[in-house]
């Protein structure tokens, strides 16, 4: 989902970029910032036939308030690689 001027849009490549790494056997969670996002995301793969999609109730959100462990990502500006440190403790 987009948010644009006219309120929230469905990405129209979606699926065609889950299909791009994901098989229709793969166990998926899907997740967003708040969990509502993400419902819609877990339908629509479970429409096309996905068999194993989970979605993360309550999403990030729910995920650091319940103290859950939170990995930092940096990106390499040279390559563009995405490369994850160790998960950090949340400090509340």
């Amino acid at each position: 989902m987009f948010n644009t001027p006219e309120g929230r849009v469905k990405n129209p490549n979606f699926m065609e970029q889950v299909e791009q790494v994901c098989t229709k056997d793969d166990h998926l969670i899907v997740g967003c910032q708040s969990g509502v996002r993400s419902v819609y995301a877990t339908v629509d793969l479970l429409d096309v036939g996905f068999k194993h999609v989970y979605n993360m109730g309550g999403g990030f959100l729910a995920w650091v308030q319940n103290g859950l462990p939170v990995a930092v990502v940096t990106c390499d500006t040279k390559t563009g690689f995405l490369s994850p440190t160790s998960p950090l403790p949340i400090n509340n």
